[in-house]
């Protein structure tokens, strides 16, 4: 049984290379891999590597990428080097690798965009390498071990970023922590200076992914040293100091070094747009929320958080280090201004601290089926057994369902609510793909009060400035917009002027009151938002259905409330529009309509 976890990670890596080659490298279409930097955050972690080695100049980054922000000294990545330091012998390799088969080596050809998966494969399997040494190390069973490595893998949202979102940094913090709890683990018991070097690297490659991880990584030395008494003796000597500080201080340089060649300064603040709301924590959303709720799309994680309980019994500091890390990372995601992280799949801000959650897992494994055969006797340990693992069998079968839900855009990234959240739960039907509606955008962080600057509440009773609300009808004697095979209508254009470009950004919030005679009669019908510049150039544009989710009735009346950012238009003269789009040309009523526009302000 001692190579039982050896075989479950070559498993594993099989398991994940079959969904890179068939999800991520070919999908659908045969070339999904050209999508391998669709999200800013891939794309400013990627970007150090060809700006630098391809084309030799980090100075001149294009402020048209969203990873890219102004600052004083100039434009900048807002994202650190850690993605680029850990991808950097696979750019290398791939480098020669397209050199020699007279492909491009843009930096951006296919070898490259495939690269990203094999380097996030690797380090995967470099991370769950060392996690089965942790766990065998804390004295769990070669079988335990295995089960566990499985759970995390295809139990947890770690598995589409694996497969899926190889570019994102998850993973690779994730890694970094292995790595740095295994060889400091053994540090502290050997004293190798190998291990002390590798734990260093580990540690600082892991701020540099993400520098909120310095938090609560520090939280757990004293578990990785044994103790307290043990940490400020093997650690704070002036011996280790000279190995520890100038590895950490030369991979700090190098992210010093880039601000320096991309503004001529060394220190700067890249996230200047962006940052906490400390007093306003939204914990319940983060764990149990339908948007992102890490307990709701990774239930396998509140399984695992059994395992404080014999943790405290057996291992107080492990404890204490665990549940502090946990504190701060659930208080540093839930006071982000965009605590549920954007586009991603479940609550991706998690994942970094997956390897004490498979520690946590496994004590659970272990303690709970003793536990409920004590407190009922009227089974025996063995069934407990039994009925614990079936169910963390349910949950990873769950996890994985969702994650095919997600890619194939069942479950939506940025509007889900327990309504829609009903609505699809568990639903693999290609009918249900792309049927959720609406966009639940987050106001864009600011330490000001936003600026209202148009609101309008259209109830179609009398006519409304800006409006064309032809063709109007009656419903139960009350004026209404009733659509009968128009395409367009209930049009809001207004002239803007300075006030809508003097923020950072705007912020709409609307709602639409409509009413169906026949179920789904408005489906597929779009609220349309537009900004067109004094040239007739189009600046914006964002579509989405008004319907949450498809009605399951007739005489259907129902409110829907939608979230969006809106760029500040370039121009003074530019024309705001907003507009139903019913393409399908079908016969429904909208009741209401309300629009508030909002400024951003610095």
């Amino acid at each position: 049984m001692k190579h039982l976890p050896n075989l479950t990670i070559l498993l594993l890596a099989l398991i994940c290379a079959y969904f890179i080659k068939s999800a991520n490298w070919e999908g659908p279409q045969g070339d999904q891999w050209k999508e391998q930097f669709s999200s800013g955050d891939a794309k400013g972690y990627y970007a150090y590597l060809p700006e630098y080695f391809i084309k030799h100049d980090l100075s001149k980054q294009d402020p048209k990428f969203l990873y890219v922000n102004k600052t004083a000294y100039g434009n900048v990545d807002k994202y650190f080097i850690g993605n680029s330091l850990l991808w950097s012998p696979f750019f290398g390799a791939t480098y020669i690798y397209a050199k020699l088969s007279h492909q491009s080596a843009d930096g951006y050809s296919e070898p490259f965009k495939k690269m990203i998966s094999i380097a996030a494969l690797f380090w995967l399997l470099i991370g769950l390498s060392c996690l089965s040494g942790i766990l065998r190390s804390l004295h769990f069973s070669d079988l335990l071990i295995s089960i566990t490595l499985i759970l995390i893998t295809l139990g947890t949202n770690l598995f589409h970023y694996v497969v899926m979102e190889p570019a994102m940094s998850h993973v690779y913090s994730f890694s970094m922590l292995c790595i740095l709890m295994y060889c400091g683990m053994r540090y502290f018991r050997t004293e190798r200076k190998l291990d002390l070097l590798i734990c260093t690297l580990a540690f600082t490659i892991g701020v540099l992914l993400r520098p909120t991880n310095l938090l609560w990584m520090i939280c757990l030395l004293p578990f990785i040293a044994g103790g307290m008494g043990p940490l400020r003796q093997k650690l704070l000597r002036p011996g280790v100091l000279l190995i520890v500080l100038p590895a950490a201080g030369f991979l700090c340089f190098l992210q010093l070094g880039a601000y320096y060649l991309e503004t001529g300064h060394w220190f700067l603040r890249t996230y200047s747009d962006e940052g906490f709301y400390l007093f306003r924590p939204e914990i319940i959303q983060v764990l149990v929320g339908f948007k992102k709720g890490w307990f709701v799309y990774t239930p396998l994680a509140a399984l695992a958080m059994i395992g404080f309980v014999p943790l405290y019994r057996q291992n107080k500091t492990a404890f204490y280090s665990f549940l502090s890390s946990f504190v701060i990372l659930l208080l540093t995601i839930s006071t982000w201004w965009s605590w549920f992280y954007a586009e991603s799949f479940g609550h991706r801000g998690f994942i970094d601290l997956y390897p004490i959650l498979a520690i946590l897992l496994a004590y659970t494994l272990n303690y709970l089926p003793a536990k409920l055969g004590r407190m009922f006797p009227f089974l025996t340990e063995q069934y407990y057994v039994f009925i614990l693992r079936s169910a963390c069998w349910i949950l990873l079968t769950i996890n994985l369902i969702q994650t095919y839900q997600y890619y194939n855009h069942i479950l939506e990234y940025d509007c889900m609510d327990w309504n829609r959240y009903k609505f699809v739960f568990l639903k693999t039907s290609s009918r249900y793909e792309s049927c959720l509606g609406g966009t639940m955008d987050m106001q864009p962080y600011s330490t000001q009060n936003p600026k209202q600057i148009y609101h309008a509440d259209n109830t179609f009773a009398q006519p409304v400035a800006g409006w064309n609300t032809m063709p109007l009808g009656l419903l139960n004697g009350k004026k209404v917009l009733h659509f009968a095979g128009e395409e367009y209508g209930a049009v809001l254009t207004i002239p803007t002027d300075s006030s809508y470009t003097a923020g950072k950004k705007l912020f709409a919030r609307m709602s639409i009151t409509r009413y169906e005679e026949q179920k789904n009669a408005s489906s597929g019908v779009m609220l349309v938002v537009e900004i067109w510049n004094s040239k007739h150039e189009q600046e914006f544009y964002n579509a989405f259905p008004i319907n949450d989710f498809p009605a399951d009735r007739e005489q259907d009346l129902r409110t829907f409330h939608s979230n969006l950012e809106i760029p500040c238009p370039a121009d003074p003269s530019s024309t705001f529009k907003i507009y139903i789009w019913n393409k399908k040309k079908q016969d429904f009523y909208l009741t209401d309509i309300k629009i508030d526009l909002e400024e951003i302000l610095p």
